[in-house]
């Protein structure tokens, strides 16, 4: 084990907890891409730097995401894995459909979340192609199961601070999720409004991944301090 600070073309910093011959875990910055895509142009992506730190990335998982089997939004920091062998990116890409992997978020949102503690139950359909997801009515066909609970940390009457653990893993699930019931992320510029300096970061961090390791089989759990700047 052992721990780095890796600098990107970009001038962000990845921070990575923990590496051994199969995988990686480290520690997204806010305002990084993972993967290139149609809306990425000629900006280096999370991907291209851990390729450049470690080239035979490019041969494990899909061409346009080695080694991925999970991502994070752009201006969501926090805890990801990724594989660093073939068999390891199978096993994790398994683990994450069978729901063995738990994660857990901290969320600043707007207003005042009344109940200490619930749990969102509603089925996410895609919206204008791919690039955004809504609360989908009960007939409408392509709907997504998903599921996230919410744990209420801290209000200031304006303003809560949520611990959140998706059960599901749908896109932007959690920030339709809490616009969906009134209280939108702060900083969310697509699911809530804009203000202050919070206008290009969303207040959203994973804090804990935990996950069967694919070679030891040992569960392991990573954790980082809360550094949302509130």
């Amino acid at each position: 084990m052992f721990f780095t600070r890796y600098p990107l073309q970009t001038g962000k910093v990845v921070n990575i907890l923990y590496e051994d011959a199969w995988l990686m875990v480290l520690d997204k910055p806010t305002g990084l891409v993972v993967h290139g895509g149609e809306s990425v142009r000629e900006q280096q992506t999370l991907c291209d730097q851990l390729v450049g730190y470690f080239p035979p990335l490019k041969d494990v998982g899909e061409a346009s995401r080695p080694g991925l089997v999970h991502r994070l939004d752009k201006h969501t920091e926090g805890l990801m894995v990724v594989a660093k062998t073939q068999e390891s990116y199978l096993r994790l890409r398994e683990a994450f459909k069978n729901r063995t992997v738990k994660k857990k978020y901290y969320a600043m949102v707007r207003g005042n979340v009344l109940e200490d503690d619930r749990c969102l139950e509603y089925a996410l359909v895609r919206r204008n192609g791919v690039k955004k997801m809504a609360v989908a009515p009960s007939h409408h066909e392509n709907t997504k199961a998903s599921c996230t609970y919410i744990h209420v940390l801290q209000r200031w009457g304006t303003k809560t601070l949520l611990d959140v653990q998706p059960i599901t893993g749908r896109m932007h699930q959690i920030r339709v999720h809490l616009s969906h019931i009134g209280h939108p992320l702060v900083g969310d510029s697509v699911y809530g409004k804009k203000k202050g300096i919070h206008e290009t970061s969303q207040l959203l961090q994973a804090y804990s991944l935990g996950f069967c390791h694919p070679q030891t089989q040992v569960f392991c759990i990573f954790k980082v301090a809360m550094s949302l700047r509130f």
